[in-house]
């Protein structure tokens, strides 16, 4: 079986998150309607044999997914302890399937048959009065009580631009732990600057797909160009 020491990153509350190694939970696996025919066994073998791995602990799911109800049964049938893994929530702020973060934390936490969540984020920032009932900084207001309540260990956001961050930095309580974003050799700012704002506002840059060039063609020589350009800068 293959070896890997898992390392952690220390976020700016103090609490650690899985430093690499996600089980994705979407993409391949997203559906468009959750019922008992959608159910994928396929899933739930994949999450559980990624759980058996020395080092791999952290898994990232969300509320457009639609996969809940595989993440559950995984982790009602892995050996693992719920202690020792890291679950990973997204609320929908573009497509509506919940009133609000709160309210759609309680029906993800009831699916996957947990008390908590490691880390909760909000999937996007586009959020308006007009489209979901609430503002960005309502919504963050209400991450805030969860993470307060302790059913969100630690909360964030994902996509978010520099702009989207300073508005709920400008309110906020509690200081977002995590940006998720697209991240890799080629595309190390998703959007103009945040990778500076984040390290300079002690917000973690988690990436995703950080792999996915990998599988486009020519990858081998467009990498070869970044890390020449890399080492002249260094």
């Amino acid at each position: 079986m293959m070896s890997f020491h898992q390392k952690f990153i220390v976020l700016n509350n103090g609490n650690k998150i899985p430093a690499i190694a996600i089980i994705g939970t979407g993409t391949r696996w997203f559906k468009n309607v959750e019922t008992d025919a959608t159910f994928s066994n396929s899933l739930v073998e994949q999450i559980m044999y990624a759980l058996e791995l020395p080092g791999i602990v952290h898994i990232d799911a969300a509320e457009i997914y639609k996969t809940y109800p595989e993440v559950g049964k995984a982790l009602s049938l892995t050996k693992k302890p719920r202690d020792e893994i890291f679950l990973t929530d997204k609320y929908s702020t573009q497509i509506k399937v919940s009133d609000s973060p709160a309210a759609g934390l309680e029906v993800s936490l009831k699916k996957m048959g947990t008390d908590y969540v490691d880390l909760y984020l909000l999937h996007s920032p586009f959020v308006s009065k007009e489209a979901n009932g609430f503002t960005l900084e309502e919504a963050w207001k209400d991450m805030e009580q969860l993470y307060k309540a302790g059913k969100a260990k630690n909360i964030g956001v994902s996509n978010f631009a520099v702009k989207d961050l300073e508005k709920i930095l400008k309110i906020a309580e509690v200081k977002p732990q995590v940006n998720q974003i697209e991240f890799s050799p080629f595309l190390q700012n998703q959007t103009p600057g945040i990778y500076k704002f984040c390290q300079d506002n002690n917000i973690l840059l988690e990436a995703y797909s950080p792999l996915a060039p990998l599988q486009k063609k020519n990858c081998t020589g467009r990498l070869q160009t970044i890390f020449r350009i890399r080492e002249r800068a260094i």
